[in-house]
C-alpha cells in the first residue's frame, strides 16, 4: 500500500484510536493492540474491512471485544490508597495528579479516568478515611471485656491505618477545612463512646466528657504524627507489633488507672 492509500486507511479509523502510539496493557495483550483513549481496559474493534497493518506487522484484531478486565475495584482502591500516602507524606498541595499515578504506577490519564479531577480523588480519600475511623470508633454491643474490646479496636486503627491517621494530623496541623472536618468526626465518635460508657456507670461521674475525648484522639493522632521522636525515643521502630502492643498497655492503663498519686505511697 503507497503512502496516500495509507492515510486514507488511517483517516478511516476511529478518532479515539491510538493509530500512532502503541500502549501496553498488562494482561496479556500486545504492544501494538489499538487501544481507546477513553476506556484502558476495552479492545477497539476497527469497523473496516480492511484492517491496517501498524508498525511490526501487527494488525488491529477483528475478534469481538474482550470482556472487561475485572480490576476496576483493585485499581481504583490503588490509586486512591497511592493520593492517601502521597497527600498524608507530602501534603495535598504539593502532591500532583502525576504524583499520584507515579505511586500507583499507572498512567495520569487512568487517574483521570477514575477521578475526574484531584477535588475529586482528595475527596474520594476523605471519604475514605471518614469510614475507616467510623468502622473503628462506633459504639457496638461488646460481649465480654468493653475496655479491652476499645483499646484494640483504638490500637488496631493504628497499627493499620497508619497513613490514614497522618493524613488528618498533617491536615489539621495545616488547619486544612477537609482533615479538620475528619478531626470533628473522630473527636464526636469517641465522645459518643465515653457517653455509652458513662451510661452503663464505667466512668467517674465527674470526668470532663469534651476532654476525655479529646485526650483519646490527641493521643492516637499525636502518636502517629510524632512517630519518628517516638521511635527515636524507644531506641527501635513504634510500628512493630511489640512496640504496639505496649504502646496499648501503657496507653490503657493510663486511662483506665492514671499515673498520679495525691500522696506519696508509704515506704516499706
Amino acid at each position: 500500500m503507497d503512502r496516500t492509500g495509507a492515510r486514507r486507511e488511517r483517516a478511516r479509523l476511529p478518532k479515539c484510536v491510538q493509530s500512532k502510539r502503541q500502549v501496553d496493557l498488562q494482561g496479556g495483550f500486545g504492544s501494538n493492540t489499538v487501544v481507546s483513549y477513553s476506556r484502558y481496559d476495552r479492545i477497539v474493534k476497527v469497523p473496516s474491512a480492511r484492517q491496517p497493518r501498524l508498525p511490526g506487522g501487527v494488525g488491529v484484531s477483528s475478534a469481538p471485544p474482550m470482556p472487561r478486565r475485572r480490576t476496576t475495584a483493585s485499581t481504583y482502591d490503588r490509586i486512591r490508597a497511592a493520593a492517601l500516602e502521597r497527600f498524608a507524606r507530602h501534603g495535598v498541595t504539593a502532591t500532583s495528579v502525576r504524583d499520584v499515578a507515579a505511586a500507583a504506577k499507572v498512567s495520569p490519564g487512568l487517574v483521570q479516568h477514575y477521578f475526574a479531577s484531584k477535588a475529586a480523588l482528595r475527596a474520594a480519600v476523605d471519604e475514605h478515611v471518614t469510614e475507616v475511623a467510623r468502622a473503628a470508633l462506633s459504639v457496638r454491643k461488646v460481649e465480654g471485656d468493653v475496655v479491652e474490646d476499645i483499646a484494640q479496636r483504638l490500637t488496631a486503627l493504628v497499627a493499620d491505618h497508619f497513613v490514614a491517621l497522618l493524613y488528618v494530623a498533617r491536615g489539621v496541623a495545616e488547619r486544612d477545612k477537609a482533615a479538620l472536618a475528619i478531626f470533628d468526626t473522630l473527636t464526636a465518635l469517641c465522645r459518643e463512646q465515653l457517653s455509652h460508657l458513662q451510661r452503663a456507670g464505667m466512668l467517674r461521674p465527674d470526668l470532663d466528657l469534651e476532654w476525655a475525648a479529646l485526650h483519646t484522639v490527641l493521643i492516637n493522632l499525636g502518636t502517629v504524627i510524632m512517630e519518628p521522636g517516638v521511635s527515636r525515643q524507644l531506641g527501635r521502630p513504634f510500628l512493630t507489633t511489640r512496640e504496639v502492643d505496649r504502646w496499648k498497655r501503657a496507653t490503657t492503663a493510663l486511662f483506665v488507672e492514671g499515673e498520679l498519686r495525691r500522696k506519696a505511697a508509704p515506704r516499706s
